[in-house]
């Protein structure tokens, strides 16, 4: 068993002390790494013009041959932040220096003050593999030239699948429990279909889309899209305090949103007779509506007149005449797949 022993006894053998070195200001809180990026970098553009770009950095003991075994957040801020922007993305091998700083803040659901240690880089290197065969005695060892970096997919274009529900539904007039049921898709999937739709700039009836997702006009037992827009400013305004005004709507979080909802008197009522109806999903497909009415200016107070009608209150079995398609819900909201990404 081990056993505290003193620091130092006059028995043990002498060993050689550290080395001693002068101070300098270029020591204090210097951070060397190199290692793998784990995620798509993401870009922040602030109304100064400023850039920021966050990684995920996989590092691991020298000592071990075997995939990342620790995993550090890497903020990288102007020139740094525009390169890693342009030439780094998911898998790329870099080596940076930096420094450590200590985020804090406080949980909004618990109150409790959390701490995060992050890493704000100051310079960094892609690093290749050097090419085979070669040696100091050949010249100098060049890395090979970095692979061109793919195109960036359109990240507002719904999928061929998602316009094959879009097309069903409003082309073809069918409801979305008929498309689900046309598709062998679940109800919340072709919700999500739809609403994706709507939100890359597809066309939609907005008081016949507003009806399937069971929302009501202003005042309302039903949600209704000045509720969940009120929850929108809420959450826009704290983006705003903390880091600026983001640069599209399309860029915020959904869960603190729906957290806005859950939090409020008006509509925590609302959000639990819908999913006693058994309709648990709908509450970010109302969100995502929202965000797009809101970005195409679509005037919702003309648009949305009415409650919707009984046809569209039943459970997601019922919507499709017992037929037993299941929704995507409802789920422990604490659960949700989408509580941590952007709508896109």
């Amino acid at each position: 068993m081990y056993q505290q022993q003193p620091a130092y006894t006059a028995q043990q053998a002498h060993v050689p002390p550290p080395e001693i070195i002068a101070w300098s200001p270029a020591l204090v809180n210097n951070v060397k790494l190199i290692g793998i990026v784990g995620r798509p970098p993401v870009v922040k553009n602030f109304p100064d013009g400023r850039v920021k770009v966050e990684l995920r950095l996989g590092v691991r003991n020298p000592s071990q041959n075997r995939p990342a075994s620790s995993w550090i957040n890497v903020d990288f801020w102007d020139l740094p932040a525009q390169q890693a922007a342009q030439y780094v993305q998911k898998g790329t091998r870099i080596a940076l220096t930096g420094r450590i700083k200590e985020d804090a803040w406080v949980d909004r659901a618990t109150g409790a003050t959390r701490e995060m240690l992050k890493v704000v880089g100051k310079t960094f290197s892609i690093v290749d593999d050097v090419r085979a065969g070669t040696t100091a005695a050949d010249g100098p060892v060049l890395p090979r030239a970095p692979r061109p970096m793919r195109a960036p997919r359109d990240k507002y274009a719904p999928s061929a699948i998602a316009l094959a529900s879009y097309n069903m539904y409003h082309n073809e007039g069918r409801s979305i429990a008929e498309t689900a049921a046309a598709t062998a898709r679940r109800l919340g999937t072709v919700t999500e279909h739809i609403v994706t739709s709507v939100m890359a700039g597809m066309p939609i009836e907005v008081a016949r889309l507003a009806a399937e997702l069971q929302m009501g006009p202003a005042g309302s037992e039903f949600i209704s899209a000045d509720d969940v827009d009120t929850a929108i400013e809420a959450h826009l305004a704290d983006v705003a305090r903390e880091a600026g005004p983001p640069a599209d709507l399309y860029d915020l979080r959904l869960k603190p949103i729906r957290q806005q909802l859950d939090g409020s008197p008006q509509t925590v009522a609302k959000l639990q007779r819908q999913l006693d109806r058994g309709n648990g999903y709908l509450d970010y497909a109302q969100i995502k509506f929202v965000l797009a009415m809101k970005k195409y200016g679509y005037d919702w107070g003309t648009l949305i007149t009415a409650d919707p009608p009984a046809q569209y209150l039943v459970g997601p079995a019922a919507a499709v005449g017992g037929a037993g398609l299941p929704s995507s819900g409802p789920w422990p909201q604490q659960d949700r797949a989408e509580d941590d990404i952007p709508p896109f």
